[in-house]
């Protein structure tokens, strides 16, 4: 869960612009405002501000199943993550050897953007009025759909990727091998040819990074997940498809739902992703989760904007990965 206890307080500036804002009535009428009415409606907006980094949200789905990169600072607009490489070996020597085998290292850059996104929610002076004059707080709908709107955001960003913004995602990195499976679709495939496909997906990942990595977790969509946790391993047996591989894979600790993945593939198509979970493979970059603004006057209204910041998804081990194709 999320959890900012952060809460952002207003300066005598803010104050100053609530109190001149709260004067204009309109209509022939003025409404005066003292410090004590004034401070009402400056605590009204804290108060929405204050429920939205203090009430607990659920994580947005994608942050579960890629670790978070927590080094890269809020303010950067770029960040770099470095490929290295060894070349040479390690041979058999003489007594007295002189001139042992060299090794060495080499790097490779890739610097990658981050971008800002955003939503804002308002509310108009005569709703802060009637807030102030009637002692019933705001109500946090608006304030609440605006967070909704970000943690959406990140989700599909980290998912999916930003094309337009250069920015790559976790289900459809250019990086990553594919491999199609052999038994045809797991919606309408029988128990053995399902745990055969897996079998094959995680024996790709360890045979392609020749026993490096081991995968952990298998990714499916919704409808392929309900399937395998309730497909039979056997007749007569109250064994599913999915307690089975869990029991007897020697590498796969989860098989997990998470529906982005019945059309993440190309041309919409349904896909498994089986990978090892660990930041040393694959990070999620969000150097800023979500931050609001000081509520700002436009007219009659008084408008906060909020945003996050997404670098998008780093594979530094794609090959500690596969996606399944044609499940």
């Amino acid at each position: 869960m999320q959890k900012n206890n952060s809460v952002r307080r207003y300066d005598s500036a803010t104050l100053a612009l609530l109190a001149s804002a709260m004067g204009r009535m309109g209509s022939g009428r003025t409404f005066r405002a003292d410090a004590n009415e004034t401070a009402v409606l400056a605590r009204q907006l804290e108060y929405i501000q204050s429920t939205l980094f203090n009430v607990e949200y659920p994580i947005p789905q994608a942050l579960r199943h890629v670790p978070l990169d927590t080094e890269i600072p809020a303010n950067a607009g770029t960040f770099v993550y470095r490929e290295w490489d060894v070349a040479g070996r390690a041979e058999r020597i003489a007594n007295y050897a002189q001139d042992l085998p060299r090794v060495d290292t080499t790097v490779k850059e890739y610097p990658k953007p981050i971008r800002d996104y955003g939503a804002a929610y308002g509310y108009t002076l005569q709703d802060m009025r009637n807030a102030a004059f009637s002692g019933v707080p705001l109500d946090t709908y608006k304030a609440k759909a605006a967070r909704e709107a970000i943690d959406r955001k990140i989700d599909e960003v980290i998912a999916l990727g930003d094309s337009a913004a250069g920015i790559e995602g976790f289900l459809n990195h250019s990086a990553l091998p594919t491999e199609a499976v052999d038994e045809g679709s797991w919606l309408t495939a029988n128990a053995d040819d399902i745990i055969k496909d897996v079998n094959e997906l995680v024996t790709k990942v360890v045979t392609q990074t020749k026993d490096i990595h081991r995968p952990d977790t298998l990714l499916v969509d919704l409808s392929r997940y309900q399937r395998m946790a309730t497909l039979p391993r056997a007749t007569g047996t109250d064994t599913t498809v999915l307690e089975f591989i869990l029991k007897t894979s020697p590498y796969l600790k989860s098989i997990e739902a998470w529906d982005r993945l019945a059309t993440a593939g190309s041309g919409g198509a349904a896909v498994a992703l089986c990978y090892k979970k660990d930041p040393s493979v694959v990070r999620a970059v969000v150097p800023v989760a979500f931050d609001v603004m000081a509520p700002e006057l436009r007219n009659l209204e008084w408008v906060t904007n909020a945003l996050c910041r997404i670098g998008g998804t780093v594979w530094y081990r794609p090959l500690a990965a596969v996606i399944g194709t044609g499940v």
